[in-house]
């Protein structure tokens, strides 16, 4: 049985990520061993753990998270951790990760560790908040900000620009959506994200990991 999980991962491995660098046999010594083997540059396994290291949120690093969890759902693997040292990203991808995140939790069961460094900024941060446990470095800082798009609207107001109605509804949409992941997540309401949010001259709230703890966005510190 064990040959067959292992010999699963490295197909998929290497069909979805196109980076398997060992062969089967050197993984299957490696994984009876406990060795760390890395798949890929976000993908590494160690036993029956997953590190996937996620550091932007963009249409690459979203098809190669969704090959990752491809090739852990089909290894069997559930225990995911995700390190995180990300400065955010394309709010649309990072829809698409949080969805899959929570596809994978109901439907194969897996589930997430996420653990910040340094930075966790705008489309990160709900990205980090999927996680089932959440950790963070002393010295991490996050930053929580309402959809830029906003500040295009308000300069194509200015220019006399003509921007479709749907376009304005997305771009509210998107504010609205982030603001309710943080709510649901943490011991802000969704009132209380996007008053922080917007209630800086730049739009953008910063604080730092002690905040976080208090503000129930990290379980705790590392």
């Amino acid at each position: 049985m064990k040959f067959f999980k292992t010999l699963a991962l490295i197909v998929v491995g290497a069909f979805c990520l196109g980076t398997a660098q060992i062969t089967t046999y050197e993984v299957m010594e490696r994984m009876e061993k406990q060795d760390y083997v890395r798949y890929s540059e976000m993908l590494a396994i160690q036993g029956d753990t997953a590190f996937i290291d996620l550091d932007y949120i963009g249409p690459d690093s979203y098809t190669a998270f969704k090959h990752s969890i491809c090739t852990c759902g089909t290894a069997g693997i559930k225990d995911i951790r995700i390190r995180m040292a990300n400065p955010g990203g394309v709010i649309y991808h990072m829809f698409a990760i949080y969805d899959l995140m929570m596809d994978a939790k109901a439907k194969f069961g897996m589930h997430f560790v996420t653990e910040a460094r340094g930075l966790i900024a705008s489309a990160a941060v709900p990205i980090f908040l999927a996680g089932d446990t959440r950790v963070c470095s002393p010295n991490t800082y996050f930053m929580i900000h309402p959809h830029s798009g906003n500040d295009d609207l308000e300069n194509a107001y200015m220019r006399g620009i003509q921007i479709p109605d749907s376009v304005i509804k997305m771009f509210k949409e998107w504010t609205e959506r982030y603001a309710q992941i943080v709510a649901d997540n943490t011991k802000m309401t969704k009132l209380q994200c996007i008053q922080r949010m917007k209630g800086t001259s730049n739009n953008v709230y910063f604080f730092n990991a002690e905040e976080a703890y208090n503000m129930g966005f990290v379980d705790g510190l590392v």
